[in-house]
């Protein structure tokens, strides 16, 4: 039976008592301090103990709760037992915040449910609020803390049909030492609107490989893949493009912030470096990635035998060379970091596959030595 710990102000003890009784309902087994400690016994200890023992926080985050040490010092010795530095909470341990009247989480890696802030419900007590919308409440935070899989951070780096054909990329940029985006089609014998078919409405909508599956198909099939596998750690996308491509300089750096230290995944469309919006995204806020040893980056072709492999190298290298020097120059560390394995041309899923099997496999182990060469050339 999963254990939950409640965490919540002392003026806050109603939501608490209601919040126990309906995990209870679902099978849960709750640990909440006003009814679960023995008169008399070591009472600071005895939460101590049980917050160690449960796989699951619950805060209620109010203001109060958020002035009082108690709750902090509960939370902290909750991600003291259960997550490394930088690293995001392991499979099967969940850390929910409940937002009453409190949107200042300051938590923004960690989930939140907030349909009691939104409603205004707070105000009117445990009591009144509508069968309704506890129902909502509860049936999302029963989502939260059954889900045992593992989150990896995801990012598509692309464009959507709309920017490609409004002049968000520029066809006739042409790097230093590269070619410009007609020059590579026209070697390729692809028109402006043959290429726009490969575009939605949304970044999930970009066919890469040919064009026969969306970039959101090719990853849930990736993630089934990953999941049935014998003994394999679950996984989940935590997608971060609505906040990666938002117009709010703070939400693009919580998503580059969450791309940098949490297992991570950042694919990129070649086509989308030819926009200088999205150059300047990554050069300034992408890039971060590259310093996290459980990150994978793969820039992935739009077809899925062109005649020149140099044409995929172009897209990427000539385009997003400051970086990509970077990582393919002489790096520090082990030998065989030196010697890691890269495709020159990635023309299906199967490299993606591998390299994410290999991050998380290193997550799980602790073993903190990079393993996410940038998919798309060898190294020189």
């Amino acid at each position: 039976m999963p254990r939950v710990f409640i965490s919540y102000s002392r003026a806050d003890a109603a939501w608490a008592a209601k919040l126990s009784d309906s995990l209870q309902g679902l099978g849960f087994e709750t640990f909440f301090d006003r009814s679960s400690i023995r008169a008399g016994s070591n009472w600071e200890g005895e939460i101590l103990q049980a917050l160690l023992q449960c796989d699951h926080l619950v805060v209620l985050w109010s203001r109060q709760a958020q002035a009082s040490d108690w709750v902090s010092r509960e939370r902290g010795r909750f991600e003291a037992a259960w997550q490394r530095p930088n690293q995001p909470m392991p499979a099967g341990h969940t850390l929910v915040h409940l937002l009453l009247d409190n949107p200042h989480t300051a938590f923004d890696s960690y989930q939140h449910v907030s349909e009691i802030l939104e409603a205004g419900a707070y105000a009117g007590g445990a009591a009144t609020v509508s069968d309704a919308l506890w129902r909502q409440v509860i049936d999302r935070l029963n989502l939260a803390l059954r889900q045992v899989s593992l989150p990896v951070t995801r990012a598509i780096v692309t464009v959507t049909r709309r920017e490609l054909e409004s002049g968000e990329v520029d066809f006739s940029f042409r790097p230093p030492a590269g070619r410009s985006l007609d020059t590579l089609l026209r070697e390729l014998a692809i028109t402006r609107e043959q290429l726009a078919d490969y575009y939605g409405a949304t970044r999930e909508d970009w066919r890469p490989f040919g064009g026969a599956y969306t970039i959101h198909a090719v990853l849930e099939g990736i993630r089934d893949q990953l999941n049935r596998a014998p003994g394999a750690t679950p996984i989940r996308w935590a997608p971060v493009e609505d906040e990666l491509f938002a117009d709010r300089e703070e939400l693009i750096e919580q998503a580059a912030v969450k791309l940098a230290n949490t297992v991570s995944l950042i694919v990129i469309d070649p086509v989308a470096l030819y926009s200088h919006t999205i150059r300047q995204l990554v050069n300034d806020y992408v890039a971060k990635c590259f310093d996290n040893s459980h990150a994978v980056v793969a820039a992935l072709p739009l077809f899925p035998a062109p005649p020149q492999p140099r044409t995929h190298q172009d897209m990427v290298r000539q385009v997003f060379r400051s970086l990509v020097d970077r990582f393919y120059g002489e790096l520090p560390g082990p030998a065989r970091l030196q010697q890691a394995q890269c495709s020159v041309f990635t023309p299906d899923d199967k490299d993606i596959k591998r390299l994410v099997r290999a991050t998380i496999r290193q997550y799980a182990t602790g073993d903190e030595e990079p393993a996410n060469p940038f998919l798309g050339m060898r190294r020189r």
